[in-house]
This record gives structure tokens, C-alpha cells and sequence, in this order.
């Protein structure tokens, strides 16, 4: 037995032209979609189709069976993997025609197909691999070796690097053998005792924790919004049948000085930051993307998904602070304000 659990998938839902191949029509979705594990369904009408039947006594496909249309699909489910290193589709249908006894319904395994009509839903799962070989067993090509992790191994990677899960394993995730861990060091002998006693060393200052670098627009939302003070003070005039006006906040006596001059200066440089394209956004729920393009005065960026789609982010409602850089871009992490 193999399984593996996706938790990462997208559903992309088209039509084939009519005349194109059923088959190879589909395939070519995945290349241009990146799809390598999936499933597939679709319906609509077939103007030839070639399909075959599974001998299990003599472990063979039998002869194909060549129908001519017009053909209705009346379901036609089937998945997406990878064989030999190639993309491989194993299609499935039901159809219907209208014969000299009425009403036929046909089957099997789908070799090849002319599409009169045919829209589907292909469902990619993009953090499962699954390959297929040959099994002695019932002399088909069976899913042998899968994948679990949130990127996919490129073709040819050593599966003990990226947890493979093996024909025949109990499904759970085949981890590399731990290296040996070098032998503890024998213990040292006990130091003496000192002669006298040292004064304790006076306690260190606590370290400030950095400030948080946020972009221009998520540090003014942040300062338009009312203190917990504010707050208790409206509602308490509301109990007491006042109006809801929100009381103006005290001024801050303040003498300046250069140090708090220099202070303020590096607060704004620590605080306002630019999103430039290039730089990397981590999305919780779009994940790794990359910035496109930057909307007018940093009110939206346009970011670009792993599949190519863009998705344009209102810095009202999301919040990007900086967690780090790479190769000369920065890396922000997306808050949804709610």
C-alpha cells in the first residue's frame, strides 16, 4: 500500500477545442499550469475515442476498440503523475450513443480521443509527488514511490532526500539516516575551590527589543488608532448619556533635544519602509510571493503566485513587516489586520 496527504491544491477549470486530442489535450494543461499531481473529471461529447481493457488472467491489455461518434461523455475521471520521467495522465470514461437498439453505454481505458466538446476541472496537488513503475504483482504501472513535502522534488532527485514513501511502506514518511554522533568527552576533574570570593559582576541592562520595520502605510494606520485610554474614556461618556465624541488626546510635553532629534530620525528610517518589485512576500494563506508592481503612494502592490497568477494587495487591510533579505531584495511578512 502507498499514500501520501496533500494539503496544498489549486483547481484550474478550462475547455479543449473541438478536434484537439482528449489526452494530449490535457497534458498540455498541466505543462503550462506546473502541474505534476493531480486528478482530473470532465464532461461533454467525443467524436472518436480509442479504448482498451485490462486482461488481469494474462496481466495484458487486450486489443483497442476504435468508436466513432457522435459520443457523449458521461463521466470521464482520471489522475496526473509522472512515468519514465514524463507527465502521464491514466483516463478513465463512460459514454453513451444513440445505436440501432437505442441507447449504448460504452467504457474503458482511455488510448486517445477527438473532442467535439469537453470542459474539466483539474485539481493540482502541489505538495505530493507520485511515480509510477511497473508491479510484478498485477503487471501494470502502479503508483510505486510518493512524495510528501511542500515543494516537490525535480526529476532525478535521490528520494532518501526528500521523504520518500515507498510501494508497500505503512504510508508514514521515510526520513535519511541521522550520521553518528562523535563520542562525549570524557568529564574534567573539579577545579578548585577559589580562595576567596569574587563580588557578583553588577546585573547587565536588559537589551531593548528591536523595533518591528514596517511600511509607511501600515505605521500611519497604526497611528491613527485610538489608545485603550481613548476608548475607556468614549465609552464611559456614553454610559454616563454623553456624546460619543472621542476626547482630543492630552499633548505630550516634550523638550527637544539632539539626542531625541537623532532618536526620531532613526525611529522614521526603522518605521517607513518601501516596497520595491522584486522583493518577496510571505502570504499566510498565498504563500512565497514575489512583488510586481506598487500602486500609487504604497496604497497597493500587485505580488505574483508560484503559478504565475497575479494577486493585487490593498496595504489598508495588510500589513508588511520586514523579516530579512535575499540576494539584494528585502522579505516582508504579510499581517491581515482584522
Amino acid at each position: 500500500m502507498i499514500t501520501v496527504a496533500s494539503h496544498e491544491c489549486r483547481t484550474i477549470l478550462g475547455r479543449l477545442d473541438k478536434g484537439a486530442d482528449l489526452i494530449d489535450g490535457l497534458l498540455e494543461v498541466c505543462r503550462q499550469r506546473q502541474v505534476r499531481t493531480g486528478t482530473v473529471v470532465a464532461l461533454g461529447a467525443l467524436q472518436a475515442v480509442e479504448v482498451v481493457h485490462y486482461d488481469t488472467a494474462h496481466k495484458r491489455y487486450r486489443p483497442g476498440h476504435k468508436l466513432q461518434g457522435p459520443l457523449e461523455i458521461l463521466s470521464a475521471v482520471g489522475n496526473v503523475s509522472e512515468r519514465d520521467g514524463e507527465l502521464a495522465l491514466h483516463l478513465h470514461v463512460t459514454l453513451s450513443r444513440d445505436g440501432d437498439n437505442g441507447i449504448e453505454v460504452l467504457g474503458g481505458h482511455v488510448i486517445s480521443g477527438e473532442v467535439f466538446a469537453c470542459e474539466f476541472s483539474l485539481t493540482a496537488l502541489d505538495d505530493v509527488m507520485l511515480r509510477r513503475g511497473q508491479d510484478r504483482a498485477t503487471g501494470l504501472p502502479l503508483w510505486k514511490h510518493g512524495f510528501e513535502r511542500e515543494d516537490a522534488p525535480a526529476e532525478g532527485t535521490p528520494a532518501q532526500a526528500m521523504g520518500q514513501v515507498s510501494s508497500g511502506s505503512s504510508g508514514a514518511v521515510k526520513a535519511a539516516p541521522a550520521a553518528p554522533s562523535s563520542p562525549e568527552p570524557a568529564p574534567s576533574p573539579p577545579e578548585p575551590a577559589p580562595s576567596h570570593i569574587e563580588p557578583a559582576p553588577p546585573p547587565a541592562e536588559p537589551t531593548p527589543s528591536p523595533k518591528p520595520k514596517r511600511t509607511r502605510a501600515a505605521a500611519k494606520r497604526l497611528e491613527a488608532e485610538p489608545s485603550w485610554a481613548e476608548v475607556a474614556a468614549v465609552s464611559h461618556q456614553a454610559q454616563s448619556g454623553g456624546g460619543l465624541e472621542r476626547p482630543p488626546s492630552a499633548p505630550k510635553p516634550k523638550t527637544p533635544t539632539p539626542a531625541m532629534d537623532e532618536e526620531e530620525e532613526a525611529d522614521d528610517e526603522l518605521d517607513y519602509l518601501e516596497v520595491e518589485p522584486g522583493d518577496i512576500v510571505e502570504h499566510p494563506k498565498f504563500k512565497r510571493c514575489k512583488v510586481a508592481r506598487v500602486e500609487g503612494d504604497m496604497e497597493f502592490v500587485q505580488v505574483r503566485l508560484r503559478n504565475g497568477n497575479l494577486v493585487r494587495l490593498s496595504l489598508d487591510i495588510v500589513s508588511l513587516v520586514l523579516v530579512g533579505s535575499e540576494d539584494g531584495h528585502q522579505v516582508f511578512k504579510a499581517i491581515i489586520d482584522t
